[in-house]
């Protein structure tokens, strides 16, 4: 077997996020449209024989200011620990996997950095070890792991693939309609025509996912107004409206602040906390992120003129 595997595992974006009441399994459903971005993650992962399964975890994190970083997680946390753990298990196979991660994607931002590298190792064992796993099969391996893996694997196959050479349909980023708990899954062409220019921003606090789903259901256990506006995404006025002082004043001054540069699309990603901005002019986008940079902690943007 080949024993070591170097993989870039990108972000994604929620164009639109609509998330379903919760269920009897304790998930909520959703319908929303990713969007993968080429803010990476890049791991390598080598792995040695050994008696028993065991792996470690190097994590560089230089490029992202250290609150919004995961490198305090427990090793047994790391979903890459435990993507690795699950391939393991399945395929009853023993070995010592050291994973270095030069991290650039912020935790608890709702760009699926975390599920990204979760997907990344997962389809790097694939590679490594004989009798892999179908892509699909290897999509249901990571809804073990978390709700958005499925999507990342399915992005980072693409890219990967030589026959499809990583573009997506018609030539732009890659993109998918996403539903149920995230494991239906459906390839379309991205909503923004390209090329488009991207804006992120981190407002210094992180968002834990579970919290954001328990306010949005006391949100909806509350009384609202009949007339009430519809979100792109369902979160941000669950934020505005019941969030802690730091997040409403956050995504009031943030949001306010990106509107300045009249984006085609703007809006909050996942449960936040990255809000976004997509410019179809650059001297927009690029003044946006000039400007952005001297009143945010954290600022990354790219144009999306080519695929993943």
């Amino acid at each position: 077997m080949n024993n070591s595997i170097t993989l870039k595992t990108p972000c994604k974006i929620n164009a639109l996020l609509k998330v379903g009441e919760r269920r009897e399994d304790g998930f909520h459903s959703i319908e929303s449209v990713f969007i993968a971005l080429p803010l990476y993650d890049t791991l390598t992962f080598t792995a040695h024989p050994a008696k028993s399964f065991s792996c470690s975890i190097l994590m560089n994190s230089e490029t992202i200011p250290a609150a919004f970083d995961a490198v305090s997680l427990p090793l047994e946390k790391n979903i890459v620990y435990r993507a690795a753990g699950l391939f393991s298990g399945k395929k009853a196979l023993s070995f010592h996997l050291e994973v270095h991660i030069q991290k650039a994607i912020p935790a608890g931002a709702g760009l699926g950095g975390a599920s990204s590298d979760g997907a990344a190792a997962l389809a790097a064992l694939n590679r490594l070890f004989p009798s892999p796993f179908s892509q699909y099969e290897l999509m249901a391996l990571g809804t073990e792991l978390g709700s958005d893996v499925p999507f990342f694997i399915m992005a980072l196959e693409n890219a990967l693939c030589d026959s499809c050479g990583g573009a997506d349909i018609e030539g732009g980023p890659f993109c998918a309609y996403v539903s149920g708990r995230g494991e239906h899954i459906l390839r379309i062409p991205c909503p923004v025509k390209t090329p488009f220019w991207t804006v992120l921003v981190h407002p210094g606090f992180f968002s834990s996912t579970a919290r954001a789903y328990a306010l949005l259901d006391e949100y909806r256990a509350a009384p609202r107004p009949a007339n009430e506006e519809a979100a792109l995404n369902h979160f941000l006025p669950v934020f505005l409206q019941r969030g802690n002082p730091e997040e409403r004043d956050g995504y009031t001054k943030l949001t306010a602040d990106l509107q300045t540069y009249s984006p085609a699309i703007m809006g909050l990603t996942g449960s936040g906390s990255v809000c976004y901005a997509i410019f179809t002019n650059r001297q927009s986008a690029e003044t946006a992120a000039s400007t952005l940079k001297n009143r945010w902690p954290w600022v990354w943007s790219d144009s999306h003129d080519a695929s993943l």
